[in-house]
């Protein structure tokens, strides 16, 4: 089932790849679209945090999503990162000690 979710999805937007080796086993999630300033990258997993200011005042969103994300990946003893950029887009890793 993972597989089937992590096959690549341009149509979405994203592109997916699971990678394993004998230490570790890795996802990684990039993004094609907007993506986050270097000045928001350090704060993304912080809660109620959101870099997009012109979204504060919206119900949808209360900036929890990463937050959750990165202490649930915590709790299952993996980590997880994030780079961005005009060129490469936003890439999310997930990485997993074997």
């Amino acid at each position: 089932m993972l597989k089937h979710y992590l096959t690549p999805r341009l149509s979405w937007g994203f592109f997916s790849q699971l990678t394993q080796d004998k230490h570790k086993t890795c996802i990684c999630v990039q993004n094609f679209g907007t993506t986050i300033a270097q000045e928001d990258l350090p704060h993304v997993f912080d809660r109620f945090y959101r870099s997009d200011k012109s979204r504060t005042n919206e119900t949808e969103s209360f900036g929890l999503g990463l937050a959750i994300t990165k202490e649930m990946v915590n709790k299952i003893h993996g980590e997880i990162s994030v780079t961005s950029n005009p060129q490469k887009g936003t890439i999310f890793t997930v990485t997993f000690q074997r």
